[in-house]
Parts: structure tokens; sequence; C-alpha cells
């Protein structure tokens, strides 16, 4: 899932971080998305085994909501999130 984030930031670029947990296999990536609330889903990461990312070009005054999925060593992937985690 993705990390807390601050409700507010004057900041144009900032980091987006992400974990899991796979008590089995162990995680093999990560797919991460954004949006501004009401619209789709945007790719922010695909298939990274990184943590966290630097998510550029946010405008003052606009909220952004994020969602990370898992897929571990063995291929299985976590039931994709239907609502906003940060």
């Amino acid at each position: 899932s993705v990390n807390g984030l601050p409700q507010f930031t004057p900041q144009q670029s900032f980091t987006v971080s992400w974990s899991g947990t796979d008590n089995l296999s162990g995680i093999r990536n990560y797919d991460v998305w954004w949006r501004v609330p009401g619209g789709g889903w945007n790719a922010l990461a695909q298939a990274t085994p990184q943590t966290s990312i630097l998510f550029q070009n946010a405008q003052n005054g606009v909220t952004y909501e994020f969602v990370a999925r898992a897929t571990d060593n063995v291929n299985n992937q976590q039931t994709p999130p239907t609502a906003p985690q940060a």
C-alpha cells in the first residue's frame, strides 16, 4: 500500500513511497497509479522493484490520490485497490 502523505505541500515535486509484504515467495514488483479525485487512474510506475518515486508537476490547489499493487515472485497479484491509499 502507499505510505501516508502530508495533507498539504507547496512543492511541485514530492516523493511517493509504498510497501508490502509476502511471507511466502516475496514481492517481485509493484504497479502504482495516481489520479485527481473523480478522474481515471494514470500509471506512475509499472512492474518496478523500487518502493518510491518522485511525483512531478503537481499543481497548487489540486488533490492527488495514489494506489499501489504488488506482484509476488510466483506471479500472484494483489487485488487492485478500488479506493485511494494515500
